[in-house]
């Protein structure tokens, strides 16, 4: 549970910014569809318990991209690089390996 504050701790957060993405971008915000035209191989970690990114976005972002492989991390959420740290770090390193 300490994980989301330090992480915090290594950036600026800028209210302005938040607001003007919340009020002008966010409703319109939508990458995907340029994820068709990632030409590399792409890695999706999903945590199993992220409520940022769900599980079923995660499968919908690595089904869009052409060659992409998926890896659910059951007892992670949001933060799996801290949270389940050599699931993640295996899954990053056969990934580089095989690609």
């Amino acid at each position: 549970m300490d994980v989301p504050d330090q992480l915090l701790r290594l950036s600026t957060m800028s209210l302005e910014v938040m607001r003007y993405f919340i009020e002008h971008l966010a409703r319109t915000y939508d990458v995907r569809p340029a994820l068709g035209g990632i030409d590399r191989p792409a890695l999706v970690i999903a945590g199993r318990h992220d409520w940022v990114c769900s599980p079923a976005a995660s499968r919908t972002l690595a089904r869009s991209i052409p060659d992409a492989r998926l890896v659910e991390i059951a007892e992670a959420g949001h933060f799996s690089f801290s949270e389940e740290p050599a699931q993640f770090l295996a899954a990053v390193t056969e990934f580089m390996r095989t690609n």
